[in-house]
């Protein structure tokens, strides 16, 4: 039985909360303020605590602080009713799961309660405390530890409720399908169905029969008819040909799509999450994004930094991406100093979706409960002006040092 810690200063709320818990079979503590909180963290062990932010004269963010001292594996849920983005940037950057706005929507808290007890079961099963090397923050399988991620996460939280179509862009890897995926899951529409146009290489007529069906036949379905009450997600949308660009807007704007060769309009209900590579604004000067498309996706663009402007990001990726290949029972590899160095220079060229296959190259040579330098691909040990990292301990095998010494030498220029 998980246990909860409940603070708030408002008895009303400290008393429905504390009941409503108790009966999904949660073990709750409640506590009247922020001083008597303080005071239980210090002497007891809890799984999850849920606080209020504006309390006197400990407040949340004291709590979220004290919390990230001596209880840094156990999660915590802000509720707020004065949820701004600053304050909520600072309790995620303060080590927060997650924040619930005022007044509550019992719905969504419970899950988020749910969300973050799951968190907390993956943590358990490391066996190294010093791979935390900052407080993970998730939304669904996003990882943001760092500043331009955490910002991507709460314009996510921010726009998701609504039914604005939106754009997603950054370079290849980043994880805009991930994006696009939260963006769904935690909307309205999040019970409906999401599918997905992959737009590269389709002609005008092929585009148009995949969006919007062809024939008058129920089976005939497009994709915006097939995604009805749900989500339809456009990848690479400059791929689109401009034609079709246009048809889909105006299906969109309409909220009703005509099947090819057919005369009939059909009422639809979707949301357009699109995703691209590029800046929206060079595409529409370069004529590659349709003006009417551009200006319904351009009222939320999401930008996603590449991983190598992501510094803070990359080690907690590693270790979120290892808890992935391992096996729930298996305890998790630590990482060798040696290699920690070389993930953390190591540029990223190819982003989240390298770091992924990264991973899975390191979990499957791996032998004993700890990756080196040599369970890492070769590509990865050299850097511009940058020697080997390799510990003093080491003796690799003559041939492995040989090819590192060659590949040093093909990379000498190279910037990674």
């Amino acid at each position: 039985m998980a246990r909860v810690l409940l603070v708030d200063d408002e008895p009303t709320i400290l008393h429905i909360l504390a009941t409503l818990l108790g009966k999904k079979g949660y073990d709750v503590v409640s506590v009247p303020d922020g001083e008597a909180a303080r005071e239980r963290l210090r002497a007891e062990e809890f799984d999850l605590m849920l606080s209020d932010l504006e309390m006197v004269p400990v407040d949340g963010m004291q709590l979220l602080k004290l919390v990230r001292k001596i209880r840094p594996n156990m999660p915590t849920i802000i509720m707020t009713g004065h949820a701004t983005t600053g304050t909520v940037a600072q309790a995620l950057k303060l080590g927060a799961f997650d924040y619930a706005a005022k007044p509550l929507k019992l719905d969504e808290l419970f899950a988020a309660v749910r969300k973050a007890l799951e968190h907390r079961e993956n943590l358990a099963g490391q066996a190294d405390p010093a791979q935390q090397t900052a407080p993970e923050h998730f939304l669904d399988e996003l990882v943001a530890v760092g500043p331009a991620m955490q910002d991507t996460c709460e314009l996510v939280r921010k726009v998701a409720p609504t039914d604005t179509d939106v754009l997603v862009w950054g370079e290849p890897g980043t994880g805009k399908r991930l994006v696009a995926q939260a963006i769904h899951r935690n909307s309205r529409r999040g019970d409906g169905p999401v599918l997905t146009l992959a737009c590269t290489g389709r002609d005008a007529p092929a585009a148009a029969k995949t969006l919007f069906g062809e024939g008058p036949a129920p089976g005939d379905a497009g994709l915006l008819e097939q995604a009805n009450g749900g989500t339809i997600v456009c990848a690479e949308i400059q791929e689109l040909p401009p034609e079709t660009q246009i048809e889909l807007t105006r299906a969109l704007q309409e909220r009703a799509a005509r099947r090819v060769g057919t005369t009939n309009e059909r009422s639809i209900d979707v949301r357009l999450i699109a995703t691209g590579s590029a800046d929206p604004l060079v595409l529409l000067a370069e004529k590659i994004l349709a003006e009417p498309l551009f200006h319904r996706l351009n009222a939320v663009p999401i930008a996603i930094e590449p991983l190598r402007r992501r510094r803070l990001d990359v080690l907690p990726l590693f270790y979120h991406l290892l808890r992935h290949e391992i096996p729930p029972d298996n305890t998790l590899p630590a990482l060798a100093p040696d290699a920690k160095s070389i993930v953390e220079a190591y540029a990223w060229p190819g982003n989240v979706a390298e770091l992924v296959d990264t991973v899975r190259y390191a979990v499957k040579g791996l032998e004993g409960d700890t990756i080196t330098w040599q369970n890492l691909p070769l590509r990865m040990v050299t850097a511009k002006e940058r020697k080997l990292a390799l510990p003093k301990t080491a003796k690799p095998a003559e041939h492995r040092a040989r090819l590192a010494k060659q590949y040093l030498e093909s990379k000498r220029d190279e910037i990674l």
